[in-house]
């Protein structure tokens, strides 16, 4: 399974701002770089807090789904009878048919 805009999901937990893009005063007149910044509540790619904020919101949204972690890797998560590797925003799902089913409608619903 693919992820899509998997780093624009978390929110962050830190305050960071950043400058008003090129061109944004049509879209909102009067704001401006030399006048404003802009808070993200969300991540965005390329921010060194994005991929710890993924992991984050995966390990606490897999652990409601019954998937825990292993021991010997924090990207593997296993219960209810399946395995699912963690790679960046790839999960590689091993298991019975019908459980892998299950886990991916249970995953597409989050």
């Amino acid at each position: 399974m693919d992820v899509n805009t998997a780093f624009l999901n978390p929110d962050l937990d830190e305050e960071i701002y950043m400058q008003v893009p090129d061109y944004f005063e049509l879209i909102m007149p009067g704001i401006t770089k030399q006048t404003h910044y802009l808070q993200l509540l969300k991540s965005l790619y390329g921010l060194k807090q994005a991929p710890r904020a993924w992991f984050q919101l995966v390990k606490k949204e897999f652990a409601k789904l019954g998937l825990h972690p292993s021991s010997s890797n924090p990207n593997l998560f296993i219960g209810r009878g399946i395995y699912l590797l963690l790679f960046v925003d790839n999960m590689l799902i091993i298991g019975d048919c019908k459980l892998v089913d299950d886990i991916k409608r249970e995953i597409n619903k989050l």
